[in-house]
């Protein structure tokens, strides 16, 4: 979005400069005689104890809640002074020697003209500060995007009770599963990405980060990668349109979920990824991996199978613009097979994605992780 000049809008801008996040010409915090993070280091929280990657997010927390506290501190200020306004007004139709509505009968010019003037004033005092605050709002990016939590990892098929349980012979139990897959992988058929003018080829192999100008640019909608179906092999549903459920060898479809502008970064080093993953440690990839999450459960989920570029998310299909910038923006995939799962057990199975800014949360376990229970079921049984 082009930055406003002088003549459009200058009091707007000077009211709040959106680019320099100044607010009448000044910012956060030279409105204050301290340092936030000043303030911060004199109470007893220990940040050298604290992970490098969550302090700079405690301070822009805390430079949004100073915007939201000045925010409120107008409001209210102006909410005050035009109820001591109207209060100064209504004094100066009283008398100071005779009762003024002494005939109890009040004067309606004067109670239409107090009335009249509140209300205006009360409506103008709303409308400016919503005003104030769409100005912090971009059109393209959530402002408070510090807030925002590293993405989820889900899969398709899903289920509420996050679990696949299915009988090879009867398509019944795995007839909505194959469905909910088909209609997922539709806008991944390669007649609706022939449009050069929407999409570009960014290969089949892993790069660098598709750098596509910056968010409030005027560059318009932004070209998306292409994503072929074939890739994910006998999970893109293209030769086997049951999804491997048929065969007893059930298909996941994993994504990323999307986040504006975020930007994930591989691995640097091998030491929090299991043993039996390192290997998939490559430059311009986010890794996945899947196994038994309980420990009874090793051995019986067998081997595993990764489809797709670098199988895990290749990084050229990041950032993502959002949806008014990246129209037609298609996520990556990984199609995850389980090829020899044993047989009538149900096994607790859980995928991770590693990534030197994806976290993981007891509170949310899609929060760069999840897990399902997979279970397939003979007829003898």
């Amino acid at each position: 979005m082009p930055a406003q000049n002088k003549d459009d809008g200058g009091w707007k801008k000077f009211l709040w400069n959106s680019e320099k996040k100044e607010f009448l010409g000044r910012t956060g915090g030279s409105w204050c005689k301290y340092n936030p993070i000043d303030v911060i280091s004199t109470v007893s929280l220990d940040f050298s104890k604290l992970d490098s990657a969550v302090v700079p997010v405690i301070a822009v927390s805390i430079a949004a809640a100073a915007k939201i506290f000045l925010f409120y501190l107008i409001f209210y200020g102006c909410l005050a002074g035009i109820f001591i306004g109207t209060i100064q007004i209504l004094l100066l139709t009283l008398s100071d020697y005779k009762p003024t509505w002494q005939d109890r009968v009040a004067p309606p010019a004067k109670i239409f003209l107090f009335y009249l003037i509140f209300y205006g004033c009360l409506a103008g005092i709303f409308i400016g500060t919503i005003q104030i605050l769409l100005l912090t709002l971009s059109d393209y990016k959530p402002t408070w995007q510090d807030r925002v939590a590293p993405p989820g990892l889900t899969h398709y098929p899903h289920s509420d009770k996050a679990e696949l349980i299915i009988n090879p012979e009867d398509d019944d139990t795995y007839r909505s599963y194959t469905k909910a897959m088909k209609d997922f992988l539709e806008r991944y058929d390669m007649e609706k990405q022939g449009d050069m003018m929407t999409f570009e080829d960014c290969g089949d192999q892993p790069s660098e980060y598709k750098n596509r100008g910056d968010l409030e640019s005027d560059m318009g909608v932004r070209k998306a990668c292409q994503f072929q179906r074939s890739w994910l092999g006998p999970c893109s549903g293209i030769e086997d349109r049951n999804f491997g459920f048929s065969q007893g060898k059930p298909c996941l479809i994993i994504k990323l979920n999307r986040i504006v502008n975020f930007r994930p970064k591989p691995p640097m080093s091998n030491e929090s990824i299991p043993e039996e993953a390192k290997h998939k440690v490559q430059p311009n990839v986010i890794p996945l991996h899947c196994t038994n999450k309980k420990e009874e459960d090793a051995g019986k989920l067998g081997e595993v199978k990764y489809y797709g570029i670098g199988e895990g998310f290749p990084l050229q299909y990041y950032p993502y613009y959002g949806k008014r910038l990246h129209l037609h923006y298609l996520q990556p995939l990984v199609a995850v097979q389980f090829v020899n799962i044993t047989l009538n057990s149900e096994i607790r199975v859980e995928c991770k994605v590693f990534g030197e800014n994806i976290y993981y949360s007891d509170k949310d376990r899609y929060q760069g992780r999840f897990d399902v229970k997979i279970g397939v079921i003979a007829k003898s049984s």
